[in-house]
């Protein structure tokens, strides 16, 4: 749930941003969550996976587009 909580907090600009380090720390002082080193690298590998599934659904849909 944290990671879907922290997906809504990504930057807004020209596409999707990736989850912020600063964003993290915010969420985790709110939430009192002391997360270990690796379930920050499990946040960051969902980030890049759902980063990368978005991509690749942006490019189907501009092909089908032109």
């Amino acid at each position: 749930m944290d990671f879907v909580n922290l997906s809504s907090t990504r930057p807004v600009g020209m596409g999707v941003s990736p989850i912020t380090y600063s964003e993290i720390l915010a969420y985790s002082t709110l939430n009192n969550i002391d997360y270990d080193p690796w379930e920050i690298q499990v946040i960051k590998l969902f980030d890049r996976t759902a980063l990368d599934l978005y991509n690749a659904e942006n490019a189907i849909e501009n092909k089908k587009k032109k």
